[in-house]
């Protein structure tokens, strides 16, 4: 078992309550895997099923507006969840899902 990933998932709110063995089950369900600096986690058009939490660092949501510039929509920090949820209800909209994308910002 990955104590990191672990101690990750009891700091997410999305895991806040569940008991130790429940959560050494969900954390046995995720990989661990580094990204470089500006690689592109998972990108809107991948149509990416999994759920990711981040461990260390920062990610940046960005979209990429009509003329082809990439605006930053948000930043997600370490202990945070993003991704497909498929047990929460998916309120983006089909061009949301189509144009926003999650890049690696962390610096070592």
């Amino acid at each position: 078992m990955n104590l990191h990933l672990l101690n990750a998932l009891q700091e997410t709110p999305l895991f806040e309550g569940l008991s130790e063995d429940r959560l050494a089950r969900v954390a046995s369900a995720f990989a661990v895997r580094g990204y470089d600096r500006g690689e592109t986690i998972s990108g809107a058009a991948d149509a990416d099923p999994r759920t990711y939490v981040l461990v260390d660092g920062v990610a940046r949501s960005v979209r990429v507006n009509g003329d082809g510039r990439c605006l930053t929509t948000g930043l997600v920090e370490a202990g945070m969840a993003f991704g497909r949820l498929p047990f929460a209800a998916d309120d983006a909209t089909e061009q949301d899902r189509k144009s926003t994308r999650l890049n690696s910002s962390h610096t070592d």
